[in-house]
């Protein structure tokens, strides 16, 4: 039997007793989970916790560590999941009401399962809704452990500060979230979204047709414009990309973690999750 993974770090600001001041943030892992525990006061994530059991299954190792782990016991000022593989839409505020999210999946999507609920994200700053599909198993099990959870779209939170990094500047930007198997795309420029979506691959020669793609399609300059790239980055997809495109950098550490945790391998990889606090709090 494989043996179990398990990283924690706590920094020094961390006060178990307290937690009612922080928000907590999850999203699973292959046979695990992960979470952060944010502190508005001191503006940056003060506790991260890693988990994977070869064996069990994602939902099985949160509902045991919700049990017995004493931050995971411990009462938030408010409780998110990340969710990562729902299907979404983006639809303007301006022609938008809850009560209209079950008619625009079946305009665009087709008749929701029955094993799915729609979930509905506000992107304030771009004044559109992202609405999305999660699975009900997936929502009741989450739910059991942490009644008061929210749930946030992956796509909600790389879009967002996708957009806020781009205003720093006027430049066109590409940006890269790599999953197993699919990326989220964004292209920003001057500060307004252009595009949002997802595409699956199976090799590195469709993942550059997607891209040389987006860049042909919005004229970018593959020597000027910026592609950043996160999540599981790939040495075989980057150096694929190094071939075409002069301007490639990963994503870079969000300002939120404080010194304690230059542990965390490749933050890369946490990119939505690290930044949540930006976005909803």
């Amino acid at each position: 039997m494989q043996k179990g993974r398990l990283t924690e770090i706590a920094d020094k600001a961390f006060d178990l007793s307290n937690t009612l001041e922080y928000t907590m943030s999850i999203r699973f892992i292959p046979n695990g989970f992960c979470f952060i525990v944010y502190a508005r006061k001191h503006d940056g994530i003060l506790y991260f916790l890693e988990v994977a059991e070869p064996g069990k299954s994602s939902v099985e190792v949160l509902r045991d560590y919700s049990q017995s782990h004493p931050v995971l016991k411990s009462s938030f000022s408010q409780v998110l999941f990340l969710e990562e593989d729902s299907v979404y839409e983006l639809v303007p505020m301006g022609i938008f009401q809850d009560s209209d999210a079950t008619a625009i999946w079946k305009l665009t999507h087709g008749e929701l399962a029955p094993t799915m609920q729609l979930n509905v994200d506000s992107l304030k700053i771009l004044d559109v809704n992202l609405i999305y599909a999660l699975q009900s198993d997936l929502v009741q099990s989450v739910q059991s452990c942490f009644p008061t959870v929210r749930f946030l779209n992956r796509q909600s939170l790389f879009i967002q500060t996708s957009v806020m990094e781009n205003r720093k500047h006027s430049d066109s930007n590409l940006f890269l979230n790599l999953h197993a198997g699919f990326v989220d795309v964004v292209v920003v420029t001057g500060g307004k979204l252009q595009m949002a979506n997802s595409f699956a691959y199976r090799n590195t020669d469709e993942f550059l047709y997607f891209v040389l793609g987006i860049y042909d399609l919005f004229g970018l300059d593959q020597y000027k414009s910026v592609t950043t790239v996160a999540g599981i980055v790939d040495d075989e997809l980057m150096a694929a990309l190094m071939r075409y495109l002069k301007n490639i950098r990963v994503a870079a550490r969000p300002s939120s973690l404080l010194g304690s945790f230059e542990k965390v391998e490749k933050p890369e990889r946490y990119l939505n999750l690290f930044n949540i606090p930006l976005c909803v709090l």
